[in-house]
């Protein structure tokens, strides 16, 4: 990452890799607390397991050079160099990019810069945002930006050739896939996984977005029903695009059945903003569309039986709420209902949470690993193991956590804990 390559690889601000990272291994270790040490999956790692298979690796590298623009002169001389790499080699060239030194044209002799071919693909950091899984079944995701384009396609080869994925019945693993047959049918339908809420067995919720158009939730809506999904309901939120509030679950997250957490002044409608409401109704003679004027926590309590309690991300004050709203305040990811994660720098939502709902709050600085391969964590400055921090959080118990995590680096890329996570299996309510 350099100031050069900021921009085209959408981060605003450059990370400290060894802060990022360390914060990065906080926030798993955390996960394992409700999934065990097995339930927390790399995406390299699944993908070097895929490309084990050469008949596999041959095709993926094959639909990488189809994907991006810009190896037209030296396609099949780079597919080769590709090709030649072992598996784990082949999975950090496809995400961290390729180092090159010899450019192929003047224009890339004058930018004077490091070349990769391929490009790296930083974004894959969210794994929220290249797919959604939608009760038995994933959405692969269509990304609106080149940037990311490659991120959705590495995840379905793990979803259809990973047996760890793998369907009893031999039944697909998508209920949507932009590289199979809706390609050609839908090419400027974009949708992506950050824009995705489930609600229930039967209903989604989606933003319509910076990264997400109604082309994209139309062809959604259209596949769902055709497949014939469960899913009979989808409401959408018609979000203004910009990039502070680029996905759905930037202004708005659940954190347990009962309560959510929101960003006020773009979805209350203060001032010019305001977020208009559409549900579609997916039944068998087709998709019918209408408007709510209703504030969504209000929606989803009179059409969804869903009684919400809200929480304000920032608190009270407007200039809080902005704040933290750029940093992620809105983004939570539930362990458990009621066991959340988020980014310590966020003072005021914390505050409320602790305040207004009753949580308790606990700060994780640091987690390493003794000796004997054990975990100790830094929690509210004092060491503890693993088993000592499980019984604190509660999980499966009655208790209110939120779970203070550092974010200071990994904040600068846009993006919360529910954005680098992405669940694959959840617990019945």
């Amino acid at each position: 990452m350099t100031p050069e390559m900021r921009d085209e690889l959408l981060f605003d601000e450059i990370l400290w890799l060894p802060g990022a990272r360390a914060e990065h291994a906080v926030v798993a270790s955390v996960l394992e607390l409700a999934t065990g040490p097995q339930g927390v999956l790399y995406i390299e790692t699944l993908l070097e397991e895929v490309l084990a298979d050469e008949k596999l690796r041959r095709s993926l590298v094959q639909e990488v050079m189809e994907l991006e623009p810009g190896y037209e002169e030296d396609r099949a001389a780079l597919a080769r160099e590709l090709l030649e790499m072992e598996p784990a080699r082949l999975v950090t060239a496809l995400i961290a990019g390729q180092p090159e030194d010899t450019p192929h044209s003047l224009a890339e002799f004058l930018e004077d810069r490091t070349l990769y071919r391929p490009q790296p693909i930083p974004n894959l950091l969210f794994m929220r945002d290249p797919s959604a899984v939608v009760g038995q079944r994933a959405l692969i995701s269509s990304m609106r930006l080149q940037a990311r384009r490659r991120e959705p396609l590495l995840l379905r080869y793990v979803y259809h050739y990973h047996p760890h994925f793998a369907t009893a019945d031999g039944h697909d693993t998508t209920w949507w896939d932009p590289f199979a047959v809706h390609r050609e049918s839908y090419p400027d339908a974009h949708i992506e996984g950050g824009d995705v809420l489930v609600l229930n067995e039967h209903a989604l919720l989606i933003g319509c977005s910076e990264r997400t158009d109604h082309q994209g939730i139309d062809a959604l809506a259209r596949s769902l029903l055709h497949v014939g999904s469960p899913i009979s309901t989808v409401y959408v939120a018609l979000l203004p695009a910009r990039r502070a509030q680029m996905h759905l679950d930037t202004v708005f997250t659940f954190i347990s059945p009962e309560e959510c957490v929101l960003y006020s002044p773009l979805l209350r409608g203060y001032g010019n903003d305001g977020v208009r409401m559409v549900e579609m109704t997916l039944a068998r003679d087709g998709v019918r569309v209408r408007e709510h004027t209703t504030f969504l926590p209000d929606l989803l309590e009179r059409r969804e039986g869903m009684h919400l309690h809200t929480i304000e991300c920032g608190g009270p004050d407007r200039l809080s709420q902005d704040r933290e709203q750029w940093t992620d305040a809105a983004n939570f990811v539930a362990l458990a209902p009621g066991v959340v994660i988020g980014y310590e720098r966020n003072e005021a939502t914390f505050e409320t949470l602790r305040h207004q709902a009753g949580y308790e709050i606990v700060s994780i600085e640091e987690c390493t690993v003794d000796a004997e391969r054990k975990k100790l964590f830094l929690a509210d400055g004092q060491r503890i193991t693993e088993t000592e921090l499980a019984a604190r959080v509660g999980i499966g118990t009655d208790k209110k956590v939120a779970i203070k995590v550092g974010g200071q680096e990994l904040s600068r890329a846009r993006g919360g804990p529910r954005c680098m996570t992405m669940p694959l299996v959840r617990d019945e309510l």
